[in-house]
């Protein structure tokens, strides 16, 4: 297969990427720089990058006696560990929060141990879902579908799930209490807010009932919206700061986007790009985000490099669209550099898996919307339709790949978008 020029220098920033955030290695690295505080400690170990902080860990100590895991199917993980599902949470996913709360009551009640360890990663608030018993599963799953879909943030998402939920929002360290608990978050959030890192079980929670109520009144016509609003009119409020139930849980961040943008922003040195620019906390919706690196990236000097950080969303506007945010940031992008022959654009999420799809993102450039165009292909259509994975799927053949297929890496730290400007030829 022969790919066109700045594809190669694209993927090698892809890998340097995984490299970097590599979960073992930097759940190893922290635990160095801050060591659990138990002797016998109790681990729990739920997420993406459940089994490979599990590791990393291991790296360091020895296997512990008291052990719970909580991972996604496909990942590769001890055949002890648990499976349920994500993102949209099953069966599965109560039955595996009900056992971690039985695991906690037994490792408090056999007094073996004099702590816990949680390590926590992204997909963790999927796979540990357990609405309060007023809010049957057959109609929570819908709910949360909905709310993906709606372009709602990650903050405001958990928001949610933390008041809708018995493990999430400092409720599960709550469930711990006295014996102290060390979490280490591998971060799947913008700006890496503890609280917000799989809805924040062991921290406790600055959101409220009434911030709750507030993201549900956005949307008075849902029916959605309307049974969480009547299903949890008399739920307690979540721990809040200071609450002494939480005051011996502590937690560090063991990896970040920032660690991924600052990898990704090494390799373009490397690779021989000059300026390169490196930008996080980029957030909104995928399609203006996408319009805006495009449009960066077309007044970019030649040899420049754009690395942005963050997590975008996509408000479906077609429910029959297939595609995911990296994937619909990537056409958007392609859209403004089109015919651009010095340009390529490359966008996909760390997890390796972009929405209900099986790529990770895709990359571009200035011959992406016009070699669609030939094949009678509308590049505006698709990006109206949310059907981005359609599109590039379509434009594949035996010579290009505009889809990107890592299969899921087993970490998480949200989403990497570059932009590469070809250095002039001297």
């Amino acid at each position: 297969m022969t790919e066109p020029p700045g594809h190669a220098h694209a993927m090698q920033i892809v890998q340097a990427v995984r490299a970097a955030c590599d979960p073992r290695s930097a759940m190893a690295s922290s635990l160095r720089a801050r060591p659990t505080r138990s002797h016998r400690p109790a681990l729990i170990a739920v997420g993406k990058a459940a089994a490979s902080m599990y590791r990393g860990f291991l790296d360091l100590f020895p296997e512990p006696q008291s052990r719970f895991m909580v991972v996604p199917e496909g990942t590769d993980a001890p055949p002890w560990a648990i499976r349920a599902d994500h993102p949209l949470p099953t069966t599965r996913c109560l039955d595996a929060a009900r056992a971690l709360i039985e695991f906690v009551h037994q490792v408090k009640a056999n007094g073996t141990c004099d702590g816990f360890i949680l390590l926590l990663s992204g997909g963790a608030s999927s796979l540990l879902t357990l609405p309060f018993d007023t809010i049957p599963l057959e109609r929570y799953a819908p709910a949360i579908e909905h709310l993906l879909r709606s372009g709602l943030s990650i903050h405001e998402l958990n928001t949610i799930r933390k008041h809708c939920e018995q493990l999430k929002g400092g409720r599960l360290g709550v469930l711990m209490h006295p014996l102290p608990c060390d979490a280490y978050l591998l971060s799947d959030v913008v700006g890496d807010d503890p609280s917000t890192i799989g809805s924040g079980p062991t921290v406790p929670d600055p959101t409220t009932v009434e911030s709750f109520r507030a993201l549900l009144q956005r949307d008075p016509s849902s029916l959605f919206a309307q049974h969480l609003l009547t299903a949890t009119a008399h739920i307690p409020e979540t721990p809040k700061p200071g609450d002494p139930r939480l005051a011996n849980a502590r937690h560090a961040i063991v990896g970040s986007n920032a660690m991924a943008v600052q990898a990704a922003a090494e390799c373009a040195r490397q690779l021989g790009y000059h300026p390169v620019t490196a930008e996080t906390g980029v957030v909104g919706e995928a399609e203006a985000a996408g319009r805006r690196l495009g449009s960066r990236a077309s007044v970019a000097a030649p040899g420049e490099a754009i690395i942005w950080g963050g997590e975008t969303v996509v408000s479906v506007r077609s429910p029959t669209g297939r595609g995911g945010r990296n994937q619909h940031l990537a056409l958007a992008s392609a859209i403004e550099v089109e015919g651009l022959p010095n340009v390529t654009i490359a966008t996909f999420a760390t997890d390796g898996v972009d929405g209900p799809t099986d790529a990770a993102g895709a990359i571009v450039n200035g011959d992406t919307c016009v070699t669609a165009r030939a094949k009678g292909l509308d590049p505006a259509t698709f990006l109206r339709e949310c059907d981005s994975h359609t599109f590039f799927s379509l434009l594949e053949d035996h010579d290009h790949s505009y889809l990107m297929r890592t299969g899921p890496t087993g970490t998480n730290v949200n989403d990497i978008a570059l932009a590469l400007v070809r250095p002039a030829v001297s």
